[in-house]
Formats: C-alpha cells, sequence, structure tokens
C-alpha cells in the first residue's frame, strides 16, 4: 500500500509579542517569550527524528507582517536543519505574515517552496518513486475574504494530491476572523487526499478520507488556547488519513474551576487552593493558571489578597507553575446589581481592551467586508485608523453612559 508520511503545522506565530503579560516577573514572561521558538525546535527534532517525507506549514509563521529578524534567523535554522535531514518544506503565508513585495527578508534554503499569491502546484518526489503534488497559495494582503476553493483543481497523475489552504471553514469560525471562508462539503468533494489546513488555534479532525485537519497553534499565548500544543504527523494512504498528534510546548494555559456550596472559610479556601495546584506540580512543562471560585458564600473576599499570597515565593525558574488570576463569583448574586456596582464601566473597559488587540477589531468589522454593498467603499485600515476608530467608539458609548447614569440618578 503506497503512503506517505509528513508533518502539517500551522499558526507557528514565531515572536507573539504575548499582550497583557508583561507584568509578570521578568523571568518568567523570558521564558514565555521564547516558548513559540522552543516549541518548534522540538517539532522540527521530531520530523526528522521520525524521517517524515516531507513538511507542510500552513500559514502564519510569523505573528505579523513585520518579521523581527530573531524570528527570522529561527525560522531559518529550522529550516536548514531539515535540509541537512534531505526534507522537503512546502509553506504557504497566512492574514498574518502576508506577502508584500519589495521586502528586505532572510531567503530560506533550497528545500523550501513558498507558494505565491495564486493557487499553484508543485510535485514532491520521493527515492522509490512515489510523488505528491501540493497545491496552495500565499497571502498577499491581510484580507482574503472570497472562497479561493475553486482555483484548487487536482492535476494530472500522482500518487496523492494535497491541500495548503489557510482559511475558516465557515461553520467553525465564530472565534477568528474569517477569511479565505470555505465549506466542509465543498472541500471534500474536490479530489484531493488531504486539506492541510490552518489559521484556527484549536486543532480538530474535520474528515479523515480525505483527510481535512487543522493543527493548531504550537504555543498557547492566553487562556483561551488553552491545554497541550504542538505538531501532527500525518500518515496518508489509500484509506485516509491517521493522526499523530504530540505535544511540544513548553508553557500551557490551564483554567480552574473551584465550587464552594457551603459556607467559605479561609482555612478551606486555603486548603482546596493549594489541593489545586499540586496537580501542576512536579511536571516537566510549566503552567499558568487562571482560577475562578464559585461560592453561595455573600461574604466579601479580598482578591488581591489571596492572589498575591498565591504567587509570592513561587519559583519562576522552568518548569514553573503561576497563578495569572484569581476570581471570585457568587452563584446567587452575580446577574444582581450589575447598574449599581459599576459593571456598565468595567464592561466597557474590558470591551475596549479587547477592541484593542489587532484579531478582535478586525473579527467585530468582518461583517462589513463581507457585505457586497459596503465592502467596495471600505479602504484597508491602517494601525492608525484602527486606533482612531476605537478611540472614537469609546467616547461615544462613554458619552451615553455618563447620560443613562445621569438619569438614574
Amino acid at each position: 500500500m503506497t503512503e506517505v508520511k509528513f508533518l502539517h503545522v500551522a499558526d507557528l506565530h514565531l515572536d507573539s509579542p504575548f499582550i497583557g503579560l508583561k507584568s509578570l516577573p521578568r523571568a518568567i514572561y523570558e521564558q514565555i517569550k521564547e516558548a513559540s521558538y522552543r516549541s518548534f525546535q522540538a517539532i522540527t527534532k521530531r520530523a526528522i527524528a521520525e524521517k517524515v517525507d516531507f513538511v507542510l506549514i500552513a500559514g502564519d509563521i510569523y505573528d505579523k507582517e513585520d518579521r523581527s529578524i530573531k524570528a527570522q534567523v529561527q525560522f531559518y535554522k529550522e529550516m536548514k536543519r531539515l535540509q541537512e535531514a534531505k526534507i522537503d518544506v512546502f509553506l504557504i503565508h497566512g492574514n498574518h505574515d502576508f506577502l508584500e513585495k519589495g521586502k528586505d527578508w532572510i531567503h530560506l534554503p533550497e528545500n523550501v517552496h513558498t507558494f505565491d499569491e495564486k493557487v499553484s502546484h508543485v510535485t514532491w518526489e520521493g527515492h522509490d518513486g512515489r510523488t505528491s503534488k501540493i497545491y496552495g497559495f500565499s497571502y498577499g494582503s491581510r484580507h482574503i475574504l472570497e472562497n479561493k476553493t475553486a482555483e484548487y483543481v487536482p492535476d494530472g497523475h500522482a500518487d496523492f494530491h494535497i491541500a495548503l489552504l489557510h482559511g475558516s471553514e465557515l461553520t467553525k469560525s465564530s472565534e477568528h476572523d474569517v477569511y479565505a471562508p470555505f465549506r466542509l462539503e465543498e472541500i471534500i468533494r474536490k479530489g484531493f487526499d488531504y486539506w492541510a489546513l490552518g489559521h484556527i488555534h484549536k486543532r480538530e479532525v474535520l474528515h479523515e478520507n480525505p483527510g481535512v485537519y487543522y493543527p493548531g497553534i504550537i504555543q498557547g499565548r492566553n487562556r483561551k488556547e488553552s491545554g497541550g500544543k504542538g505538531g501532527t504527523i500525518v500518515t496518508l494512504n489509500e484509506l485516509g488519513a491517521h493522526f499523530d498528534f504530540f505535544e511540544t510546548a513548553p508553557i500551557i494555559w490551564e483554567s480552574i474551576e473551584l465550587v464552594f456550596t457551603e459556607d467559605l472559610s479561609n482555612n478551606s479556601l486555603f486548603r482546596k487552593l493549594e489541593e489545586a495546584l499540586s496537580q501542576f506540580e512536579n511536571q516537566n512543562k510549566s503552567y499558568i493558571l487562571d482560577i475562578e471560585v464559585r461560592l453561595t458564600d455573600k461574604k466579601q473576599i479580598p482578591h488581591e489578597e489571596w492572589l498575591q499570597m498565591l504567587q509570592d515565593g513561587r519559583p519562576v525558574e522552568t518548569p514553573f507553575v503561576w497563578v495569572n488570576k484569581i476570581t471570585f463569583v457568587n452563584m446567587e448574586t452575580a446577574s444582581k446589581d450589575w447598574f449599581n456596582e459599576g459593571m456598565l464601566q468595567t464592561e466597557l473597559n474590558r470591551a475596549v481592551s479587547e477592541l484593542e488587540k489587532e484579531e478582535v477589531f478586525f473579527k467585530t468589522i468582518e461583517p462589513l467586508y463581507f457585505h457586497n454593498g459596503i465592502r467596495k467603499f471600505l479602504p484597508d485600515i491602517t494601525d492608525e485608523m484602527r486606533e482612531q476608530i476605537v478611540k472614537k467608539a469609546t467616547a461615544q458609548v462613554d458619552a451615553i453612559l455618563n447620560q443613562v447614569e445621569g438619569e438614574a440618578k
């Protein structure tokens, strides 16, 4: 039975800024900044050890189009290691690291094939005569809003036809910007043996024969990207795709929920917190934890004091266990007195903080760019324009809140 074995990764986001984490102890923050590099190094090491036939990288190698020299050099070194192992690499660029003409990028080794802005294909041929035709395109700008799957057409004979695509399956895109949209039912009828997807940061098998797969991000960057992250070795044959996921992320985000149905005492809270943290200690990975304590007791809890206690004296060397946040939620009154307790302003501050993040902003406005009657009038939004839009919107909502507060008094 003819088969090929390859590494499929996506969303490396090398040199990610890890927004909002600079208040961490310096030793931990420095480890977080290096985490994506360490994860990718472990991934290429595994690919070489497994003697894969080739490597597929489905976009967003870098976190932004203005790639740092450090990120470029780190990526080059890993491509060089693969070249020395005689492993070819086929890659596309996504919405974060789209191709820009005229940029002075570091050239990659000859074993790396980068697809340009138009869908095209190249042929990989093994020393034993096995062949795979690999298809793909790179983003030429941040926003690719049209469905590109019509341009993917299997061409000629090969043992396997494999498509690289950085895009959004329309039924699973609620948490991410919708770019290069497609539907599962349409791509599985295209005649390809495997769709190597990128863009969605959560690992998911959409289909096994033909294989359709999101490998997820290689290193979680916040609580929404919790759990183990890494790479996937795919074995492809006439029966379909077999997925062998392996963890490489050195730092893992996890959320913990503690529930108290009886009156809360400092002693019971302390013991339950200690018990929860002990589950993550003495591991070979580091953990960043967000803890939510749900209770029926109406007593006031000193949040900051408990957080300080959990952080004081904790080791910051690898592997570490760090409590990033602790919140206390009264299950009986959580939905009451939201106005009198200033929760509108709190929610506004939270929303503004989210909108200041590039991905959240573009996800919020993306329906305008999908509207056939409006999109042709919309410009490409620069960072300066984005900041001004958020600033003006915040001022307008502030004015409305002040008016509502005045009427309520």
